[in-house]
């Protein structure tokens, strides 16, 4: 049996506490699909499985996207949700949470999952040019800084 390294072990962890922060603190300044930006930036940040990714990813959102509702939820005394809860066809307060949860959650692991396979497919990018021996020419700025 191979060792597990203990980095691989909190990585998950690492990358759902930031995105649970990042989307709190964003939450009040960007719209519903800002979840997206902190997953994608998680997901391309840490290797590792695209299912790990995921998880992470959703849990964080999740946990913060439910924390918020419930929040308000504290705070208008259920009101509000008792009268949009129908309109989903839901039970009641706790379902909305649950559900605003979920839609948070899957925005972020959906990000996520962009994220690391865009970090892979830049990764086999790079690996291919360098197998072909391709030269990347200079930017035009570097060339005028030459001269």
């Amino acid at each position: 049996m191979k060792p597990v390294k203990v980095a691989t072990l909190w990585a998950p962890v690492w990358q759902a506490a930031f995105v649970a922060l990042a989307t709190s603190l964003g939450g009040f300044f960007f719209p519903w699909w800002w979840p997206a930006v902190p997953g994608l930036l998680a997901g391309f940040w840490k290797p590792g499985t695209p299912v790990r990714s995921f998880v992470a990813s959703c849990a964080g959102a999740g946990l913060a996207w439910a924390s918020v509702a419930a929040y308000f939820e504290a705070r208008n005394e259920g009101i509000l949700s008792a009268r949009i809860a129908p309109l989903f066809h839901l039970p009641g307060g706790g379902a909305l949470i649950l559900a605003t949860a979920a839609v948070g959650g899957l925005t972020a692991g959906l990000g996520a999952l962009l994220g690391d396979h865009f970090r892979r497919f830049w990764r086999s990018l790079l690996l291919a040019l360098a197998a072909e021996d391709v030269v990347i020419p200079p930017d035009e700025e570097e060339l005028r800084g030459r001269r």
